[in-house]
């Protein structure tokens, strides 16, 4: 009972040290987190003690918890603050870096004439090589398959001259990390593939620049939004602007049309626009940020100009 006191006491205190704000939950939210604490087992403490189980194992079986608890709203904004401290410390911007390197190392292994499942696999291999694996299916669609906003890859060749599209995330230490790049082998890229390129670009800097405390993830998705729709596109983007990343690849906040979430800073958030047009090509660009005091850290840095190669 000490001990599990213990880990509650210190969920509480990182939340304050982290400056986030936390909300007074009611006496049911605080009884069922501190269950929720209970039920790890006298087992999980021990293997914890031998070194047999690390921290953030044992904070993933809170959150487990967390995610299930009756009084979900409060439980979520307790667990939230008091780990944030976790994600924002370096974890997140440590395997966004390494996704940044594999990316880098992978433009390397990759040509045309490879299928989609090829070239998944070399981005795959990379990343059991350099971190814990995969956060997500690397998502790699060649040619009009981009136009499928979540394609799942297969034998389709990518022929040279056509678009390239991955979206990749590395798991390390436990938590996620998110990014998608366009690539084109050819040095003479279609007039509008280039011109829907620039128009989901602009719509990403533009979410990235607005981004900042006290604006609500709708007015977030908004300012992509009107870009893609004053540019005659309105229909052509049909998922959210981002989602949240932490221990899971899709957690809170949602920015998506209306929603009246509040970003805060210490928030990550997913900026990804994009233009998706069937049976031609599809273009997305995506990058995880850091919402801070003054505005948002974008936590990747490869280069958003569609990359060429193959030449």
């Amino acid at each position: 009972m000490k001990r599990h006191g213990q880990i509650f006491a210190l969920a509480l205190a990182c939340a304050l040290a982290a400056g986030a704000v936390v909300p007074v939950p009611t006496d049911e939210a605080l009884e069922a987190t501190r269950a929720g604490v209970e039920e790890l087992t006298r087992s999980d403490y021990a293997a914890l003690e031998r070194g047999r189980m690390t921290h953030d194992e044992l904070a993933g079986s809170l959150l487990d918890y967390a995610r299930n608890a009756e009084d979900a709203a409060a439980v979520y904004l307790l667990r939230r603050a008091a780990f944030r401290q976790y994600l924002t410390g370096g974890n997140i911007a440590a395997a966004e870096a390494l996704n940044d390197e594999i990316w880098a190392r992978a433009q390397k292994d990759i040509r045309p004439n490879m299928t989609e499942k090829d070239i998944q696999r070399v981005i795959r291999a990379w990343m059991n090589a350099l971190g814990d694996g995969e956060a997500f299916e690397t998502i790699v669609c060649a040619g009009a398959n981009a136009a499928e906003c979540h394609h799942v890859p297969d034998g389709t060749v990518w022929r040279k001259g056509e678009p390239l599209l991955v979206d990749m995330g590395v798991k390390l230490d436990g938590v996620c990390s998110d990014m998608t790049r366009c690539l084109k082998p050819s040095r003479s890229p279609d007039p509008e593939y280039g011109r829907v390129y620039d128009i989901v670009l602009e719509a990403n800097r533009a979410a990235i620049a607005a981004a900042r405390p006290g604006m609500t993830t709708g007015a977030l998705d908004k300012v992509a939004r009107d870009i893609i729709r004053k540019a005659g596109y309105a229909k052509a983007f049909g998922h959210s602007l981002g989602h949240g990343v932490g221990y899971e690849i899709h957690e809170l906040p949602m920015a998506r049309p209306k929603d009246g979430t509040v970003l805060e800073p210490g928030m990550l958030v997913t900026i990804e626009p994009g233009i998706y047009l069937p049976g031609e090509f599809g273009v997305r660009i995506e990058d995880l940020v850091l919402v801070t005091e003054t505005g948002c850290e974008v936590l990747n840095h490869n280069d958003k100009h569609w990359a060429l190669v193959g030449q």
